[in-house]
């Protein structure tokens, strides 16, 4: 498990913390992302956490915060994009040494994913993964090639995270995922949670435990912000009946107090309204501590 010590900059990470580091996150994927990750813990699953298209880092080190002593983070990304990749780069590794709970954990690997294979990869981080946060290049081609490229190193049980599946800007995003899902090898993966602009996939064998404990936590926490409005959708829903996606059920947790902060921390978007910073503080996007609502949970399903 999470040492409390880890849980305490979890926890601050996903309220509050995550808006000090440079890139996009929204705020509920970062919260359905950690609830999954420590599902994954207690269901005793072993495997190391990765990305490709890291930034500054800021998803990147959320799933730090979410891996054990022994395993290991990846991060993938050529920084070709970044205006100073270099100092990218530094910023992102000096965030992961200067915390307990991930120094000594990362591996940054300096290349174009497109061109990397799943052994090159192994060299650089012994074992495959349970959590991969795929946000590499953003044209069809690639989100296939990267898509296909971590299905090959995924644990059983173990969840790929598709990013910007919703960006309106990257419309080679939904090509190249659906491209994947129906793919021959992708179509042993299933899709099982929206949230935010990010897809959530696992192996079809998976795609019912995870569905499920989503659900438990929903309707356990329906009074919590987060989950409000999706709880009520789903009660609007004939009983059992969920949007699909290539065949899958999906929950897709909407929340209205959802927001993104830009890559320059000044912006900040709820939902399509541009607002100031002093709204943060408003009872809609304070959320319940992450931890407690996961093991409140887990109490009550136990």
């Amino acid at each position: 498990m999470l040492s409390s010590e880890q849980k305490a900059t979890l926890d601050d990470y996903v309220n509050i913390g995550h808006r000090s580091t440079p890139g996009w996150l929204w705020q509920s994927a970062a919260y359905i992302t950690a609830l999954l990750g420590m599902k994954q813990i207690e269901d005793g699953l072993q495997g190391n956490l990765g990305e490709i298209g890291v930034w500054q880092g800021r998803y990147l080190f959320l799933l730090g915060l979410l891996s054990r002593e022994n395993e290991k983070v990846a991060g993938i990304d050529s920084f070709v994009h970044s205006p100073d990749p270099e100092g990218f780069a530094r910023r992102v590794e000096n965030r992961f040494n200067l915390d307990a709970s991930t120094a000594g954990k990362l591996t940054l690997i300096k290349e174009d994913s497109t061109k990397l294979t799943p052994e090159k990869i192994r060299q650089n981080v012994e074992g495959d993964f349970r959590l991969f946060s795929v946000d590499g290049g953003h044209l069809a081609h690639e989100v296939l090639s990267d898509a296909a490229l971590v299905s090959q190193m995924m644990v059983p049980g173990g969840i790929m995270i598709l990013d910007d599946i919703l960006n309106s800007t990257c419309p080679g995003v939904i090509e190249g995922t659906l491209d994947f899902l129906r793919s021959p090898q992708g179509s042993q993966f299933a899709p099982f949670c929206l949230v935010g602009n990010k897809l959530m996939v696992t192996d079809k064998a998976s795609a019912d435990h995870y569905r499920n404990y989503l659900l438990h936590v929903i309707q356990e926490n329906k009074d919590a912000s987060i989950f409000r409005d999706t709880a009520q959708t789903i009660s609007d829903f004939p009983e059992g009946v969920y949007p699909k996606l290539c065949g899958s059920d999906l929950i897709v947790v909407t929340w209205s107090g959802d927001y993104l902060i830009s890559d320059n921390g000044g912006p900040v978007l709820i939902r399509t309204k541009v607002c100031d910073m002093h709204e943060m503080d408003s009872p809609e996007v304070q959320l319940p501590s992450v931890v407690s609502l996961f093991e409140r949970s887990a109490a009550v399903a136990g």
